[in-house]
């Protein structure tokens, strides 16, 4: 039984559906005829002529009770991610941490830390950056604004042992924009192909300074693009070996298709140059992109 429609357009033009409904017997829960919210988001889809999906949070299920669902317009991408870490020599854990989570309006937000040092308090303070950089962005603060606060408050507690880089990476997943944001973290690349962008910005990691300048990288995704973010440790080990800007054309070279794959190719190639030494923490994460009609296809 549906007892309200309403549709919403957003600001940035994709449609959002809500739907007040219920089962018309408690039978179809008792009994194991459930009614699946995605299938209702088939048929709204094609009687609008939009494709559209169950939203984030959205129950799976229909009940006999009066709900309201959630449908927003499908993204036009789909994205993969991999990761391949190695932890520095003698420690148990990694100062580097990450986070990949979906945010609102069709966006996948990726965020990497690097925590000054090694071992549980880098671990432990570049996760705190991170859990609060999502917890702002969730919030609805604007990325410029969530970085500034994250900064003054490494700033207050006043030990240096608190700085962290962080890289921040966000994608529509309608129109492919990638914006990058990085407070002395290393170079980011995206590859197409056998060509390689290489992505820097020259500031500092966060807790130096009472304000932070960080440059907005901007670029448009394709399908079959991918996107590397690594961190420092990276770096380093290329500088134990044939150095640093010999990456590009080695990232060209990788013909894996899984992201996983290519960041473990990555790594691996890493730990050569350093003749298998890991002489600081190792992270790198891989997003691939795809336009979901390819994959359908």
């Amino acid at each position: 039984l549906l007892r309200n429609f309403f549709e919403l357009e957003r600001e940035d033009g994709h449609i959002e559906v809500s739907l007040t409904m219920k089962t018309i017997s408690e039978k179809y829960t008792k009994f194991g005829e459930h009614i699946c919210v995605e299938d209702v988001a088939d048929f709204i889809s094609v009687a609008m002529n939009i494709r559209l999906h169950a939203a984030k949070n959205t129950p799976q299920y229909l009940t006999p009770d009066w709900s309201t669902y959630y449908f927003t317009e499908e993204e036009n991408f789909h994205l993969l991610t991999g990761v391949a870490k190695a932890v520095k020599e003698n420690e148990q854990v990694s100062g580097d941490n990450y986070s990949f989570y979906e945010a609102e309006n069709g966006r996948m937000v990726a965020i990497l830390s690097d925590g000054m040092g090694s071992g549980e308090k880098a671990c432990g303070d570049s996760e705190r950056v991170i859990e609060k950089m999502e917890r702002l962005l969730e919030a609805g603060f604007r990325k410029e604004t969530a970085v500034q606060m994250i900064n003054g408050a490494l700033v207050a507690a006043g030990q240096e042992e608190n700085l962290s880089t962080l890289d921040l990476c966000d994608i529509n997943m309608y129109t492919g924009a990638w914006e990058s944001r990085k407070g002395g973290a290393a170079c980011s690349y995206i590859k197409r192909g056998r060509l390689v962008d290489r992505l820097s910005a020259l500031n500092f990691p966060l807790g130096v300074f009472g304000q932070i300048e960080t440059e907005s990288l901007h670029r448009v995704l394709q399908s079959g693009d991918y996107v590397i973010m690594l961190s420092d440790g990276i770096l380093d080990a290329l500088s134990q070996g044939i150095g640093e800007e010999v990456l590009p054309e080695i990232i060209g070279r990788i013909e894996y298709t899984n992201p996983n794959e290519i960041a473990n190719q990555i790594l691996a190639y890493c730990l050569k140059q350093s003749s298998g030494q890991v002489r600081d923490d190792m992270t790198v994460l891989v997003i691939g992109v795809w336009e979901k009609d390819m994959i359908q296809d």
